[in-house]
C-alpha cells in the first residue's frame, strides 16, 4: 500500500502499529454531514478515541445508536468499505 500526507503529498511516512481497543474520550452527535466523507448517513457518532499508547484517533462509532455512545465507553476497531477501493476506519463498542 502506497501511503501519503493528504495535504503536502510527502511519502515520508512509517508504520506504527497501534492498538485495536480504545475508550471513547469525547464524542459529539454528527446530525448533518458535509459531503458524506465517511460513508455514514446522519445521525452518527464521532469520537475521539484514546489509545493504550497515548494517540488518540477522530472515528465514527458504529453499531448502536449515536446516544448510547458514553465518554469511556470501550471500543473495537474495525473497518468499513465506503467504495472506490477505499475504507475507513471505525470503532464498535465492545460488548459486556
Amino acid at each position: 500500500m502506497i501511503l501519503w500526507l493528504r495535504y503536502c503529498s510527502s511519502q515520508d511516512v512509517e508504520e506504527v502499529t497501534l492498538s485495536n481497543r480504545g475508550k471513547v474520550w469525547s464524542y459529539t452527535i454528527v446530525y448533518e454531514g458535509y459531503r458524506n466523507l465517511v460513508g455514514l448517513t446522519p445521525p452518527y457518532a464521532a469520537a475521539f478515541v484514546g489509545l493504550s499508547e497515548g494517540a488518540y484517533v477522530h472515528s465514527a462509532i458504529v453499531g448502536c445508536k449515536p446516544e448510547e455512545v458514553k465518554v469511556g465507553m470501550d471500543g473495537e476497531l474495525d473497518f468499513l468499505d465506503i467504495g472506490k477501493q477505499q475504507v475507513v476506519y471505525i470503532f464498535k463498542p465492545v460488548a459486556g
